[in-house]
């Protein structure tokens, strides 16, 4: 019994982005971790170019999900989310104050909604010092990943070397 609760403590899901790759490393707690690469550089471009709206949110999030839906059925289940890259650990860091610290899924979607109401046409909504564009294509990943994933939190992945 005691090694089947080791082995649940190492079983979980790494997403990562880096630049125009996206790469989820699956660890099972026994065995070689799993992982998938995917390009987002469309997905990037797209929210990128001139303003940030309502509309360019949206088919970011149509996008993300096409893309990471086979990807989170082709891996094992995890009830661990953990993530890492200088994008993603930005977004944590506007979540939480401190790297030990696991999010709630609510604190991702409170921030979520501020840059889609900002997206949207409110000049009041963001409260970050990035900006929005910024940080839209990693809001929008972490957010459908935990959704789609069915995680209730996430936490900074923390090297170990």
């Amino acid at each position: 019994m005691h090694n089947e609760s080791a082995l649940e403590q190492n079983k979980y899901m790494q997403l990562q982005l880096e630049g125009d790759q996206l790469r989820f490393i699956a660890s099972t707690g026994s065995g070689p971790a799993q992982s998938i690469h995917a390009s987002v550089s469309r997905i990037r471009n797209a929210l990128e170019q001139g303003k940030l709206t309502g509309a360019r949110v949206e088919d970011a999030i149509n996008q993300v999900e096409d893309l990471i839906m086979p990807i989170l059925r082709s891996l094992p289940a995890s009830t661990e989310l953990r993530v890492s890259g200088l994008e993603l650990v930005e977004i944590f860091h506007m979540l939480s104050a401190t790297d030990n610290t696991v999010v709630p899924i609510a604190s991702v979607e409170s921030l979520f909604n501020q840059l889609a109401d900002h997206a949207g046409g409110s000049p009041i909504a963001w409260h970050q010092a990035a900006s929005p564009a910024h940080v839209a294509l990693g809001l929008v990943v972490l957010r459908e990943v935990m959704h789609h994933g069915g995680f209730g939190s996430v936490s900074l992945m923390i090297d170990t070397e």
